[in-house]
């Protein structure tokens, strides 16, 4: 795993970390030797402390995985939570994972495309974690951007890939199409009016997105006329 921190900050921070409990530590100690992209630790215990701050009553997650970032915000709240996973093995451990803790009535698996399933689920969100394919997040946040509630908050993890998305010059023909639709979307959530955003080098980097409420919207352009 490569990190956008110095490595010596990375396992300074991770030191300071309560461990894992139980089947979380499995989970952890699974995705490590499977090379499963769960949620970086210090990056799952911000997202869970954010959570809990925020008290969000609606959840929704894009990239379950294995369920690891799904249980930590469920054990940080008392929401109700939909997770959305494309890869059936992943999706089928996942259900084994929740069951397992017991939150099986407060998240909700569902297995398809996000791009079928976001558009078909009911009512708005308080809270949005984006944690699928890399390429796809400014397709997801669009989605996401017609499911958050006003004043809600999208959280897009993996924003920084490895620190190229910072890197000047050729990042390399492999990467570079990624790269450059991260930059893209980057640029777009730090510019546009709608939006307040903070992008954390934590993880592999994640942006913190709050979406503006009308009002607040309607005195900014007031105030730049």
């Amino acid at each position: 795993m490569e990190h956008i921190t110095e490595e010596l900050v990375t396992q300074y921070i991770r030191k300071t970390l309560r461990p894992e409990q139980g089947r979380l530590t499995q989970m952890e100690r699974l995705a490590e030797k499977e090379h499963i992209p769960i949620i970086q630790k210090e990056a799952g215990r911000f997202l869970s402390v954010l959570v809990a701050m925020l008290c969000p009553e609606r959840i929704l997650e894009m990239g379950t995985a294995i369920g690891y970032s799904a249980i930590l915000m469920a054990k940080a709240s008392e929401a109700q939570i939909i997770s959305i996973e494309r890869d059936e093995e992943m999706f089928c451990r996942a259900v084994e994972n929740v069951s397992a803790y017991g939150f099986q009535n407060r998240i909700c698996l569902l297995h398809g495309e996000a791009e079928t399933e976001v558009r078909n689920l009911p009512g708005k969100f308080d809270f949005i974690f984006i944690d699928a394919a890399k390429g796809q997040s400014p397709v997801h946040f669009e989605l996401a951007l017609e499911k958050i509630a006003p004043g809600g908050v999208i959280v897009t993890d993996n924003v920084l890939y490895r620190g190229m998305v910072a890197q000047e010059g050729d990042v390399g023909h492999k990467h570079r199409t990624i790269v450059m639709r991260l930059r893209e979307f980057l640029d777009m959530l730090c510019t546009d009016s709608r939006f307040d955003t903070a992008i954390l080098p934590i993880g592999d980097g994640m942006a913190i997105t709050r979406v503006k409420k009308q009002n607040e919207k309607e005195i900014i352009s007031s105030a730049e006329r």
